[in-house]
């Protein structure tokens, strides 16, 4: 049996695209210093329907394993060890195999100075802990550019 695709039609009867969807197969790179957390953003994850989820504690093991493997979104922390989670995202930036990487920022940094530091790094996508699954959701299309 041939599965066909659903045709969707706008108000006016007129042939339009179906919205762009989630890959639940994409790997997904957390990197968070706080083991608990670690388990907890997983845990959404898998909620969500996200099957290859790796977890990392810190920046510079994270970019060890990005040279190693392929991941198509990188949700990092922003304080932890050695390298911290903006550090981590300016390295990325400067490497063509790795700059388009969607990257979301997650930190319990609320204040404005520290938002504005964040965007002037270059941080598009920033998420305040604590995390809760529909915002996720939304920042995770967001990041990957899902409407």
């Amino acid at each position: 049996m041939v599965k066909q695709e659903a045709e969707i039609y706008d108000f006016m009867g007129v042939l339009s695209t179906p919205p762009a969807m989630f890959n639940y197969e994409m790997n997904i790179l957390v990197v968070e210093d706080v083991l608990t957390t670690r388990l907890f953003i997983k845990k959404i994850l898998k909620k969500l329907g996200f099957n290859n989820i790796f977890l990392l504690e810190d920046g510079d093991i994270a970019l060890e394993e990005i040279k190693r493997q392929k991941f198509d979104l990188i949700i990092s922390d922003w304080h932890m060890p050695n390298l911290d989670g903006i550090q981590l995202f300016k390295a990325l930036k400067k490497d063509r195999r790795w700059e388009n990487i969607p990257f979301l920022l997650l930190t319990a940094e609320k204040e404005k100075d520290k938002v504005i530091e964040a965007i002037r790094a270059g941080i598009a996508h920033y998420m305040v802990k604590p995390v809760q699954a529909e915002a996720l959701e939304f920042k995770i299309k967001e990041a990957c550019g899902i409407q």
